[in-house]
């Protein structure tokens, strides 16, 4: 099965429209000693990114989580006075989804889609976070779930191959409209010529035969003839290992 594990979480927010800088700034000012205790919590690899989707700007987070709940290293976090002061500040600068906001939460946990280990060898030095944001049609998500239940060996032998590990694809609504969140983990020496491999291995060809029509890239992408676009990291100061 290729379901993501629970030790895998994702989540989705928006920041207020012109703040992301502030945002940064806030988020900078992390308390010392915050990943310790997320992590004692459960919450170990902390990855943030951004990117504009429909004219806003977005938050998605990813980490690895030890505990079966995505909220729960974060409110035991926040027991820290200093650290529930952090959160605050930087709540100031950020807008719930609406499904999200009517539970009172600020961050909204999406649902995984697709899960690969991929490459399980030792990193060839540091480790390359990289996530993306892409659009799905209404009409082809249970195509293109059950593309993503069923992958193709050659598929997954490429990625691997291709030094990735960890390969995830979310799902969220935003709006009237159905968006997917990936992130990987780079493990290699020469990433531009690891991802041109991929484009180059012809079941990947027709893979993307198969999932291309189901999605709708974003405009960023859709200039450059891309499906994906790739999203800018929002720095925690977390080290992968």
């Amino acid at each position: 099965m290729n379901l993501l594990p629970k030790k895998y979480c994702a989540g989705f927010t928006f920041f207020k429209d012109g703040e992301l800088e502030q945002y940064k700034a806030a988020n900078a000012e992390m308390p010392s000693g915050t990943l310790d205790t997320l992590a004692a919590n459960g919450a170990t690899n902390l990855s943030m990114f951004t990117a504009e989707v429909d004219g806003k700007d977005v938050a998605f987070n990813h980490f690895r989580l030890d505990s079966p709940n995505y909220y729960k290293p974060f409110a035991k976090a926040a027991k820290v006075p200093q650290i529930a002061e952090w959160f605050g500040k930087c709540a100031q600068h950020q807008q719930p989804h609406p499904f999200s906001a009517k539970q009172g939460k600020m961050w909204r946990a999406l649902e995984p889609v697709y899960f690969t280990e991929g490459n399980k060898s030792e990193p060839k030095g540091p480790v390359r976070k990289v996530a993306a944001v892409t659009g799905l049609k209404f009409e082809k998500e249970m195509q293109y779930r059950t593309l993503h239940l069923t992958p193709w060996q050659g598929v997954l032998d490429t990625i691997a191959k291709a030094n990735i590990r960890n390969y995830s694809i979310y799902l969220t609504d935003i709006g009237d409209k159905l968006y997917l969140f990936s992130y990987f983990e780079y493990i290699g020496d020469s990433y531009k010529k690891d991802m041109e491999a991929i484009g180059d291995c012809p079941v990947t060809q027709r893979w993307w035969k198969h999932t291309d029509p189901c999605q709708i890239p974003l405009p960023t992408a859709a200039a450059k003839n891309e499906i994906w676009t790739v999203m800018d990291e929002i720095p925690w100061g977390a080290q992968l290992k």
